[in-house]
């Protein structure tokens, strides 16, 4: 039954990417994410009849498919941390200069 697990950490993992994502690519993470769940059924029944190399194989993929999906949210993560310490930064800058006017308006 650790097949099923794998399976179901590949359908979360994508389920953690696809709202971050927008258009066509959110589109088919989701499609990708609902073959997944339909195939989960599948697999269900297959593995209660038989353990083959084909079912092996295949959860070898989810396990990559998890680790993509996995990586890929770190990364837009990654990016949105970055994004907000830029915003960050230029809000203070814009602080600055706006005090920096007051002054100079002063100083006239």
């Amino acid at each position: 039954m650790s097949e099923l697990s794998e399976l179901n950490k590949a359908i979360n993992a994508l389920n953690d990417l696809w709202p971050l994502l927008e258009g066509d690519e959110q589109r088919d993470v989701r499609r990708e994410r609902d073959k997944l769940n339909i195939q989960a059924s599948e697999l269900a029944y297959k593995t209660l009849l038989e353990n083959t190399p084909e079912l092996t194989a295949a959860i070898d993929q989810l396990n990559l498919v998890t680790k993509n999906a996995i990586d890929a949210k770190e990364s837009i993560d990654d990016v949105s941390k970055r994004i907000n310490q830029v915003a960050k930064t230029i809000k203070k800058a814009s602080s600055a200069a706006v005090k920096v006017a007051k002054l100079l308006l002063r100083c006239k």
